[in-house]
């Protein structure tokens, strides 16, 4: 008397082991995992908002009946609040905004500056013959969705979003895809985002007429 059974024993460590695996299985289905789509895109959110200098390649194309698609490529440097800069490959004009005004210049013409975008449009006509361009990524309501920032605040306003599995562990995946908006609105947006900063590396636009954008992190440089 007194003695514990070996046999006994093992039933019953075993059984206690079988409870906590039970146990923690359960508490891992009932307690998600923290990274959802909506977080990632909070965390985007908050990094595309710091007062960090990223400068991003944009590339927008179309297809064409005459000679393939028509690429255009432009280079974006931009900083929280609404800052940015914008110069196409050709370098024929440049379009920026201080987080009030916006600003526009060409290389044989003035500085245009206003705090309605919509007031630059026949400068815009002149430095930008084809208007195609700017179709792809802008709208009356939101004159100039060339910015990471504007891009994600249209995915939280316009779009369902979905976590997608990633190839790279480092990156979270998102998609999102168009839940109600305009013409010019981009029917799906994938975009890829730090996993530990949640910076914005890449992200792709399919729009309307197989139109495609797509933006890449070049660097983080340190401008005045």
């Amino acid at each position: 008397a007194g003695q514990s059974h070996p046999l006994r024993s093992s039933i019953w460590t075993a059984s206690a082991s079988l409870a906590v695996c039970v146990a923690l299985m359960l508490t891992w289905t009932l307690w998600p995992s923290s990274v959802s789509a909506s977080s990632v895109l909070q965390k985007a959110q908050r990094a595309a908002a710091e007062m960090v200098d990223r400068t991003y390649r944009l590339v927008v194309s179309r297809p064409t009946a005459e000679n393939g698609p028509s690429t255009h490529e432009l280079t974006i440097s931009v900083r929280g609040g609404g800052r940015f800069v914008i110069r196409p490959e050709n370098g024929a004009y440049m379009i920026g905004c201080d987080g009030t005004e916006y600003w526009m210049a060409r290389q044989d013409g003035p500085v245009c500056v206003t705090r309605d975008f919509r007031s630059l449009a026949p400068e815009l006509q002149r430095a930008i013959p084809n208007r195609r361009l700017l179709e792809m990524v802008a709208s009356p309501n939101e004159p100039l969705l060339l910015e990471i920032t504007e891009v994600l605040s249209l995915i939280q306003r316009r779009y369902d979003i979905e976590l997608v599995k990633s190839a790279d562990a480092a990156e979270h995946h998102i998609r999102a895809t168009l839940r109600s908006g305009k013409r010019n609105d981009p029917s799906v947006i994938n975009f890829w985002a730090d996993a530990k900063s949640g910076v914005v590396l890449r992200a792709e636009m399919d729009g309307p007429d197989s139109r495609q954008a797509r933006f890449e992190l070049i660097e983080s440089p340190m401008l005045s």
